[in-house]
């Protein structure tokens, strides 16, 4: 019994001293693993992981544009990498409005007036809106493409160029060798071939563009319903409204697909009238327009077209007046064509040097009667300079709002930039 009380007391104190021993080295051990997550936390300074042997770089978020570096470096050759710029593709109407803010109001208005070959000069061609070759002016090839070569080299905004290359009997440049077209497509009186329309259309409009042309007055939408009528025949494409609707709207997708704009003439329709008294009058009311007149017009504007010429004819039954151009009507313009139909391309006033409006208006009258009416372009005025003195007067004395002059030139600006006339500033 001795002896087992003396083996007890031996082994005891031995025992103890291992537990505290093994206790405070496990105490040690995790204060020191403490004091690493610690220093990790605060600092993101990596620290060893004692499973594999190797040293393994934990990424935390206290430093990602370092550690972005480093393994960077790691990956990626030597040499730096060139960034590229970015440009953001603007549409024609961002470029048409940021081109529009930076203009006078006098530029403003010059860009509505578009010139006859006839009345331009060096000093109204770098402010005017746009440049028409009459059919009269074009009689040499050569002087012509070596014209519009110069013209297209400006530092301003530059012109909108246009001729009328209907096909059919009025094809000015075809007589000069510029442009090669079929014989069948030359002559188009009363067909009914959408495809031919189309192809024709798309061939024409290419070789304009190739000289330097932008818009054509073309097609003629009108529709013959006068027995009487002298001013269209064979240029109409038929006598049926529905067949030159489907014609029309076939050319002018063939027009556009090309990337020239087309211009839909005369509206509300010529070949409605007779010649009375020295005026183009037609007789027709607004709902006989609407059975025909109006048809290839509406299927024109449905297939994308750009412009539309409204005629110096008169109508009694659509004005109340005998002598009232249509193109100086509010009625034609601003309610049939812009509300009614609800076209918002540019609107063309005819002529303004015809006879038929000279001799009873000045240019200054013309031009303010025709944007009155809600035109957007005073064509061909005789006098230009007077034209553009009259918006400006009209403008200071309140008979036009800058307003509506900045809806017109914004739709200008906009067929420029949407046809490559004015190309993106870089």
């Amino acid at each position: 019994m001795s002896d087992r009380r003396n083996t007890k007391k031996h082994h005891t104190p031995d025992s103890g001293f291992l537990r505290k021993l093994a206790i405070g080295l496990l105490c040690v051990l995790v204060a020191v693993m403490g004091i690493m997550v610690y220093r990790t936390v605060r600092t993101g300074t990596p620290h060893p992981s004692f499973g594999s042997g190797t040293v393994v770089t934990t990424q935390t978020s206290s430093a990602p544009d370092q550690s972005s570096a480093s393994v960077a470096q790691q990956t990626e050759p030597s040499e730096p990498i060139e960034s590229q710029p970015f440009t953001e593709e603007k549409t024609p109407e961002e470029l048409a409005a940021a081109a529009l803010e930076r203009m006078s109001l006098e530029e403003k208005v010059w860009q509505m007036i578009f010139l006859s070959s006839e009345t331009m000069t060096q000093s109204n061609t770098a402010l005017a809106g746009g440049l028409y070759f009459t059919e009269e002016s074009l009689t040499d090839a050569q002087s012509l493409t070596s014209q519009l070569s110069s013209l297209s080299d400006t530092d301003g905004i530059p012109l909108l160029i246009g001729v009328a290359e209907e096909g059919g009997s009025v094809a000015p440049l075809y007589a000069l060798g510029l442009t090669d077209i079929s014989e069948t497509m030359r002559y188009y009186g009363d067909m009914d071939d959408e495809n031919a329309a189309y192809a024709y259309g798309l061939q024409l409009g290419q070789q304009l563009r190739a000289l330097g042309f932008h818009f054509d007055l073309a097609p003629v939408a009108d529709v013959v319903t006068h027995p009487y009528n002298s001013n269209v025949g064979d240029r109409s494409f038929s006598f049926s409204s529905d067949v030159a609707g489907r014609m029309v709207a076939a050319m002018v997708r063939g027009l556009r697909d090309s990337g020239m704009l087309s211009c839909l003439k005369h509206f509300p329709g010529l070949g409605s009238t007779a010649y009375d008294d020295g005026y183009d009058m037609t007789y027709q009311r607004l709902e006989d327009l609407r059975e025909a007149e109006l048809i290839p017009f509406v299927s024109g504007i449905n297939a994308g077209a750009q412009m539309v010429l409204v005629s110096n004819m008169a109508g009694i039954n659509l004005t109340g007046s005998y002598s009232l151009p249509c193109c100086m009507s509010q009625e034609i313009v601003t309610v049939l064509l812009r509300e009614d139909l609800g076209f918002d391309g540019l609107i063309l006033s005819d002529s303004l040097s015809a006879e038929r409006i000279t001799r009873e208006y000045s240019s200054a009258q013309a031009a303010v009667n025709v944007v009155l009416a809600g035109c957007d372009i005073v064509f061909m005025p005789a006098d230009p300079q007077a034209a553009a003195d009259a918006l400006l007067d009209a403008l200071s004395d309140g008979t036009l709002s800058e307003q509506q002059i900045d809806r017109s030139v914004l739709r200008i600006l906009t067929a420029k930039y949407s046809c490559g006339c004015a190309a993106q500033e870089s």
